[in-house]
């Protein structure tokens, strides 16, 4: 007896051939081993098999092609690496374009300025002065052989002043106030690459 069973998977039909095992009597002793039983391949099967596989392609394709065109949608930038004195400048053309000294806000303009020196002598000299007290600057500046003593002369009294009006809210006049920016531009403009 033979029975067919049909199953379909995604457009696929599989035809499986079940036997149903008799066991045979006394009488009949064992038979023979029963002959292969050939299935036969229908040209339809193959047909949806190879319509299954390109399906699978065509979406792999798909896929590779979205994540291509997303990744140019969103733009690779290019990196291009800017100086310490370049990102100095254009930290101090920003922090004039803010216009705090007009304002009276020199406890920001301090604030930003003595930032942006800070972060120009870590990225020039590897120093981490933005994470230092003044202090603790100071004295790291005293055994520091790469700036010339005009140069820590200069910080000491340039931080000295920012600090009285950060934190000892010290009102300077406007005047004090651009001659700490020249101050901190000229020190950017002379600094030397570390030998």
């Amino acid at each position: 007896m033979r029975n067919y069973i049909f199953t379909s998977l995604i457009g696929l039909f599989f035809h499986a051939g079940m036997c149903f095992a008799q066991t045979p009597s006394a009488e009949e002793g064992l038979r023979d081993v029963a002959p292969l039983v050939d299935l036969p391949l229908e040209f339809v099967w193959v047909l949806e098999l190879a319509f299954f596989i390109l399906v699978i392609l065509l979406i792999r394709y798909l896929l590779r092609y979205w994540r291509k065109t997303r990744a140019k949608r969103e733009g690779v930038k290019e990196v291009i690496q800017k100086t310490p004195w370049e990102k100095a400048y254009e930290r101090l053309r920003e922090l004039e374009m803010r216009h705090f000294l007009e304002q009276g806000q020199y406890n920001l303009f301090y604030s930003e300025l003595t930032g942006i020196v800070r972060y120009f002598i870590e990225e020039l000299y590897h120093i981490q002065a933005p994470e230092m007290t003044t202090e603790e600057f100071l004295r790291g500046l005293k055994l520091n052989q790469q700036l010339s003593s005009s140069d820590k002369q200069m910080l000491e009294e340039f931080l000295t002043s920012a600090d009285l009006v950060k934190f000892a809210r010290k009102i300077p006049s406007i005047n004090d106030a651009k001659g700490s920016f020249e101050l901190a531009k000229n020190f950017i403009n002379n600094s030397q690459r570390p030998q």
